[in-house]
């Protein structure tokens, strides 16, 4: 009976190989190389999980991304691995009740949501975010760690790139152009501030390997540490070209931040060096010193209304057109939120809604989109 089987496997290979487009079948070749490669070595599918994720976020299958497939399958792979293996599973060392505790808040806090699905989605994202704690510790090998941060900062430079090259050739729609001349950047994402958020993020990391990098060489030059080193600084520098080029300011702000935080914590000699810098700054501020000519006329504009997005206009006030539109809609969500958070502080606006439905139940289901204009009055 397996002779046949086997027979009939191979006719049915041989009739594809015979009809498919070659597109297809070197796609099928490479992703069954894929998955014999994964399934010999499972930390494997973590680093490819990793590098693919800035584009698999991107597409859906119904209401989930393709990163929740991938993210299914690396989990699988693991299992099926640690199963065949018979290992046994050490302590873990994360604490996760925190995440538990926040999930029960979340969890709570839906039962009186005005929509449940988005509601699920958000938890099921923070369920993800508590298998990767449990599960990659103990799917990838220690000594196999740099590689799963190098996938991810490639990545992130692969982004950064691709986004230069949109900012300078203008590659995106016409009302992403920056004063007729570049267009901003937003990589695979569509959109320029989740692109720089990404960007933002990783930066950070970037940076602070560098620097591992640089100051480690002083003690030890081997020819791993100088690649180690090069790589991390070049992937530093893609993702702060692509960062800039996102023209998003929050995303800016935030990776400025995440610098200044690297270096505050990185060892005494930065933080000295940085709060030296930061009092020199000051100083040469206070003194008049500082020549706002020296910062390109486009990048004063951009952070001209930072005031404004921060909160320090009166929206309640202001008629929307088109040039105040986007700070209008960022304020909007920062009062709302304070609104929301005044109402029912612990659990969120959910509970609010439940609890002024208590009399009514009707309430919550048939006048919902009453209460939420009062949220700004």
């Amino acid at each position: 009976m397996a002779p046949l089987a086997g027979l009939g496997i191979l006719l049915v290979l041989a009739l594809l190989i015979a009809d498919a487009p070659l597109s297809w079948l070197l796609l099928a070749l490479a992703a069954f190389g894929g998955l014999v490669f994964a399934l010999i070595f499972p930390w494997l599918a973590w680093i490819a999980f990793a590098f693919a994720l800035p584009v698999s976020s991107g597409y859906h299958i119904g209401s989930a991304s393709v990163t929740d497939f991938l993210l299914a399958g690396s989990v699988g792979l693991w299992f099926a691995a640690f199963v065949s293996r018979h290992r046994g599973v050490n302590r873990i060392k994360i604490p996760l009740w925190p995440l538990m505790l926040y999930l029960v808040v979340l969890y709570i806090s839906s039962l009186a949501a005005a929509n449940l699905g988005e509601s699920l989605k958000e938890m099921v994202k923070w369920i993800e975010f508590g298998a990767l704690l449990v599960v990659v510790p103990l799917a990838i090998p220690p000594r196999f760690l740099p590689w799963l941060v190098a996938a991810l900062l490639a990545a992130a430079a692969v982004q950064g790139v691709y986004g230069l090259y949109q900012f300078i050739f203008r590659i995106g729609p016409e009302w992403f152009l920056i004063e007729g001349r570049f267009m901003r950047a937003s990589g695979v994402f569509g959109q320029p501030n989740p692109y720089g958020a990404y960007l933002g993020l990783s930066l950070p990391v970037a940076f602070s390997l560098g620097l591992w990098g640089l100051t480690t060489l002083w003690h030890k030059r081997t020819l791993a540490l100088w690649l180690w080193t090069i790589f991390y600084l070049s992937a530093a520098v893609c993702i702060a070209l692509g960062l800039v080029a996102s023209w998003s300011r929050g995303a800016w702000f935030g990776a400025v931040g995440g610098v200044i935080v690297v270096l505050a914590f990185f060892d005494r000699r930065s933080a000295i060096l940085l709060a030296l810098g930061l009092l020199l700054l000051l100083v040469a501020a206070l003194l008049g010193a500082l020549n706002p000519h020296w910062v390109p006329a486009a990048i004063t504009a951009r952070l001209s209304d930072i005031p404004a997005t921060l909160g320090f206009i009166d929206i309640l006030h202001m008629e929307v057109n088109d040039d105040n539109f986007a700070i209008i809609e960022r304020v909007a969500h920062w009062l709302a939120a304070l609104r929301m958070g005044s109402w029912a502080l612990g659990l969120g606006w959910g509970r609010g809604i439940m609890r002024l439905s208590t009399h009514r139940s009707h309430y919550l289901f048939g006048k919902t989109r009453s209460v939420m204009p009062t949220i700004f009055t």
